[in-house]
């Protein structure tokens, strides 16, 4: 029932549209003109307003069989999906524009989607198919689209490592460009992406301080016209400029704004940069479980992006778009019998809507927060259990650390007891015996960390200069033990664990170590 209330008032707006539009042809035009200067305005700035004026746009022009009109839609749609990284779309699209420029010669529109085709199939890595296209954009002889495709082929040339063409070819169009008129939203677009592109391609050569001019060029054009695809991709350059000038702090700063504006713009390919750039830099400075957390969330979003047999997908692609297309003729004939019927479902429908949409919207919100409940709960019992089992894991190590401490002594007093000729080899034997291994360390720290997370790193943040023996002391107080257990689990005696936790309490400027364990107790 709910979906023919839906299908309802969707056919009955369509209807209202089209007979709008079979009232005045001229209107029609008028405002499908209309819509796409608007959506011409939005394009560099607001990429969903943009959308949605062009696809509105784009059905008027078909239903007047204005191909110009609908190869342009065509292909600025192509150029949105493919900046929200839906590549199969835009290449479908693109394809579909391709057809409409070769039959009817609209060479300038088919030189913009060359040009747009060439940087998608550069994207996906298939760098001969991306120059073929771009030197057919050479060909037509158009000096704007003539100089992108020169950047283009600079960008391509970076990304195979022939920087020096690179270079040439980037510095050209980026010449051409400030050469025009800079008042133009278009004209400084072009010119914040090669600034950018120029930045990355010093960065390669071994020229930072070039590179960090460059995108603080492209940065501040971006912001200028607020292209917000090209603020967070001149972000991401940033940060890992930062992280190779060793400035982790502002490498940080930067990625979490450029998370922030992907995620407000909702780009699943700009989250999925950062995400990959976020776990870089976190294991650049040794933070390895937000490294650890940042690379699984960019595996999540890569598996539920998936990925697309597009050959097959372009053919779907098609199918689909011919259906739509289809689809719209029945419903003008459909209208053209109905006319009356359809007037009265449109009221009727409106009501319906309003009530179909208001029930789910209160369904979905309880559904949401019984959903959060679950999810709270089941996180809640696996805490408990790593909880768990954390611990009988410490409690099995230490008597293994036991254990060995007490062969330790036995081979002493064995050696004790040996006449001289025989201490040598007594002695080999305790060397290889060690109380507390590498190994041993590694996996007792692992343990502690789940029952105490992050005790050493907010230890470490007010006293980066701890040692390691400072550290193993400390966890001994954290984990309450006494002088004597810890002196078995370490292998020295216990006046060797009170001087050197006396040690550790000076060097926190402590009194003594009953101050140093309530200071511990309390991280």
């Amino acid at each position: 029932m709910i979906k023919l209330l839906q299908y309802s008032f969707a056919l009955v707006s369509l209807v209202f549209l089209l007979q709008r539009a079979e009232a005045s042809q001229i209107s029609m035009q008028g405002e499908a003109d209309s819509l796409c200067r608007i959506a011409d305005t939005y394009f560099l700035m607001d990429t969903d307003s943009s959308h949605e004026a062009y696809s509105l746009a784009l059905g008027y022009y078909i239903n007047m069989g204005n191909t110009k009109g609908e190869m342009k839609c065509l292909t600025r749609l192509a150029a949105i999906y493919d900046d929200k990284g839906n590549s199969d779309t835009a290449i479908v699209l693109a394809y579909r524009a391709i057809n409409i420029g070769l039959t009817h010669s609209y060479d300038t529109l088919l030189a913009e989607t060359y040009l747009r085709l060439g940087n998608m199939y550069r994207e996906m890595n298939q760098y001969q198919e991306a120059r073929d296209f771009y030197y057919q954009v050479i060909g037509f002889g158009f000096s704007n689209s003539t100089n992108g495709a020169w950047g283009s082929l600079g960008i391509l040339f970076s990304n195979i490592e022939e920087y020096d063409s690179a270079h040439i070819f980037l510095l050209k169009s980026l010449s051409y460009f400030k050469g025009k008129d800079t008042s133009s939203h278009r004209v400084l677009y072009n010119i914040a992406s090669l600034a950018g592109s120029m930045g990355v391609n010093s960065f390669k050569c071994g020229k930072p301080k070039e590179g960090l001019s460059y995108f603080s060029e492209s940065l501040r054009i971006s912001r200028k016209i607020g292209n917000e695809i090209n603020i967070v991709s001149n972000l991401l350059n940033f940060s890992i400029a930062y992280d190779m000038e060793n400035m982790p702090r502002k490498a940080e700063e930067v990625l979490q704004e450029a998370y922030d504006i992907a995620n407000r713009i909702h780009n699943q390919r700009l989250k999925s940069r950062v995400y990959l750039l976020m776990s870089d830099h976190y294991y650049e400075i040794d933070n390895f479980k937000s490294a650890y957390d940042y690379i699984v969330n960019y595996q999540n979003l890569n598996d539920s992006i998936g990925r697309v047999d597009y050959q097959e997908s372009l053919h779907k692609s098609e199918l689909k778009y011919l259906k739509q297309l289809q689809d719209i003729e029945l419903a003008k004939l459909e209208v053209e019998k109905e006319n009356d019927q359809l007037q009265f479902v449109l009221v009727l429908g409106i009501f319906s809507f309003l009530f179909v949409a208001i029930t789910l919207f209160l369904y979905r919100k309880v559904k949401i927060r019984t959903a959060e409940k679950r999810k709270f709960e089941q996180k809640s019992e696996l805490l408990n259990s790593r909880l768990i089992d954390a611990t009988a894991r410490l409690l099995e190590m230490d008597l293994h650390l036991q254990e060995q401490n007490t062969k330790l002594f036995e081979l002493q007093k064995q050696a004790q007891s040996k006449n001289k000729n025989d201490l040598d080899e007594v002695s080999k034997e305790l060397e290889n015996r060690k109380i507390l291994l590498n190994e041993d360390w590694g996996e007792y720290v692992e343990i502690f960390n789940i029952l105490h997370p992050v005790f050493l790193e907010n230890l470490l943040k007010d006293y980066p200069s701890l040692t390691e023996g400072d550290k193993r002391q400390l966890i001994m107080i954290k984990l309450d033990y006494a002088r004597k257990k810890s002196a078995l689990i370490l292998g020295i005696s216990p006046e060797s664990v009170k001087r050197a936790q006396q040690r550790v309490a000076n060097k926190l400027k402590l009194k003594d170590v009953t101050e140093l364990s309530a200071y511990v107790k309390g991280v």
